[in-house]
Formats: C-alpha cells, structure tokens, sequence
C-alpha cells in the first residue's frame, strides 16, 4: 500500500519485519469503503468542508474496525500515518468548528 508521498512508517515497517514481526502499514483515503471517493473527490473539489471531514472520518473508522482491530487482535504491529490530530486539523482548515473536533477526540478515548 505505497502513497506518492516517503513515508517513514515504510522504512519502519521494512525494519520490524526484518525482525520478525508482522506488520500492517496503513493511512489515509486507505479504507475499501471510502479510499477511492475521497481521492476522487479531492481531484474535484465537489464537496463542502463538512462533508469532506466527514468523509474522512468514514475512512479511518472503516480502516479502523476492518484493518487496524484485527491486526492488533492477531498479534500485529500497526502503522499509520496520520491520526486524529491530522483529522482534527484539515477539519479546522475546511471551517470546522476545532472545539467541535476536540470533544470528538476526547470523548473516544
């Protein structure tokens, strides 16, 4: 699952696996459910800031409960580019409320 973009977390997981373990390197606009519209719809500036925020939490909620959970539960070591401050962040910039952004974060954990 390479990105155009370097990544450390490859070289990482290149250097684990060496070592034996299994390793599952994931990111955003990844999910089978949601990886292709988003790209499509970054290509085409269709959609609202709103929607795009939450088009981007349906990606990691899906990578998270069919990727990231079961990786972990067999014994994986996950990687993941971005997380939820990246996702807190481009929601800000799209004109999201970051107090909205911040109760969500917090109320997950």
């Amino acid at each position: 699952m390479a990105s155009a973009a370097p990544r450390t977390s490859g070289c990482s997981a290149e250097w684990l696996e060496s070592k034996g373990h299994a390793v599952l390197d994931t990111g955003m606009t990844r999910s089978a459910l949601a990886g292709k519209g988003l790209k499509a719809a970054k290509e085409g500036h269709t959609l609202g800031g709103v929607t795009m925020s939450l088009f981007y939490a349906t990606d990691f909620a899906d990578r998270l409960e069919n990727e990231m959970i079961p990786a972990l539960r067999a014994g994986f070591v996950v990687l993941t580019d971005r997380y939820t401050f990246s996702l807190m962040a481009r929601a800000t910039v799209r004109g999201a409320d970051p107090l909205v952004g911040e109760a969500a974060s917090t109320s997950s954990r």
